[in-house]
């Protein structure tokens, strides 16, 4: 909060923190919850995937945090580590900060555990994570509708060719129906006046 008011004031030629610059740029909650929006545009699609299922661990739906190792996050998230460990990486670095390395537990010296940078952090988190679920959730029934539609395509194409093809059929049969019954005419012709030219 503290870098981007001093940013904005740099920006207005000020070397003053100011109250009004901090409610201009809509309180500490706002900022935070902008920083977090910006940071994880910045993953790519995966990594904002498994950051949404590590932040359902680390922070509790009243907003606590809570801190798990590296192996344990993989775990309960069902991500490989080696997939894991480059959003943790990039989540607990010292541009971003939204996670931090804690401690390991005494039992387990070698494993770091991670938890969220501030508690601030934690409303930002659970709104950002509420998003994304939901618009996974939306570009999932979207799919879903998609593949509805195309199915019904696919079936009413199918449908159509075999309609088209049944008329043709029919038309071919009654295309030979009609030269057959030219020939026997042509054929009755040429024995009638074959018959009026014997007469």
């Amino acid at each position: 909060v503290m870098t981007r008011l001093w940013n904005e004031e740099m920006r207005a030629a000020s070397r003053t923190l100011r109250l009004d610059t901090l409610h201009a740029l809509g309180g500490a909650e706002r900022i935070v919850r902008t920083h977090l929006d910006e940071t994880m545009e910045t993953l790519p699609p995966e990594g904002r995937d498994v950051a949404a299922r590590i932040f359902h661990y680390l922070v509790t739906p009243s907003g606590t945090k809570i801190a798990h190792t590296r192996a344990d996050l993989a775990e309960y998230a069902r991500v490989p580590e080696e997939q894991l460990t480059p959003v943790l990486d990039r989540l607990a670095s010292a541009d971003v900060r939204i996670l931090r390395p804690v401690a390991p537990p005494s039992d387990q010296p070698a494993q770091p555990r991670y938890e969220i940078f501030h508690d601030v952090l934690a409303p930002a988190i659970l709104d950002w994570r509420a998003r994304y679920v939901k618009a996974q959730e939306q570009a999932e029934r979207d799919r879903q509708q998609q593949l509805v539609y195309e199915r019904r395509r696919s079936r009413l194409l199918r449908t159509g060719l075999a309609v088209t093809s049944l008329l043709l059929i029919v038309m071919a049969v009654l295309l030979l129906y009609a030269i057959q019954q030219r020939d026997d005419a042509m054929q009755a012709r040429a024995v009638a006046e074959s018959e009026q030219v014997q007469a």
